[in-house]
């Protein structure tokens, strides 16, 4: 863990002073459009989907909010860690990373955070993202 790394797993430090600043993209990872396939074919079965689509197909709970909304990641890390410093997720494609840091870099400097906990994660990179750019390309 990045705590333990850093020297913080036995010292104290300020949690309410611990930001935590995350990378991700908006695209549509598996998750999302599965949960969005399930919620949509139901209503072409009346509600009921068959058991074996229903096995194949992931459940909606908290724990998949992440992977459809990512604007979340950052208050999710937060949460189950106790930070109560500023979270948040950015956003800028290719550059996504390089912003998460360059706004840790922010928070420590300008005295908003004594601790910024930075990462990022691009999930899915999949046929559909590749076609989008196509398009905008295209256009």
């Amino acid at each position: 863990m990045v705590l333990s790394d850093a020297g913080y797993e036995s010292r104290p430090f300020d949690r309410d002073r611990t930001a935590v600043i995350f990378a991700r993209e908006a695209g549509s990872e598996n998750s999302n459009i599965a949960i969005f396939f399930r919620t949509y074919l139901s209503q072409y079965f009346d509600g009921e989907l068959p058991e074996a689509l229903l096995d194949q197909l992931p459940k909606w709970n908290k724990d998949a909010l992440p992977g459809i909304l990512p604007s979340v990641t950052a208050g999710r890390i937060a949460n189950r860690f106790g930070f109560g410093g500023p979270n948040f997720v950015t956003d800028a494609a290719c550059a996504s990373s390089l912003v998460a840091v360059q706004m840790g870099v922010r928070e420590l400097s300008g005295g908003a955070s004594d601790i910024a906990i930075v990462g990022g994660a691009d999930t899915y990179m999949g046929p559909f993202t590749y076609l989008s750019f196509g398009l905008l390309c295209a256009a």
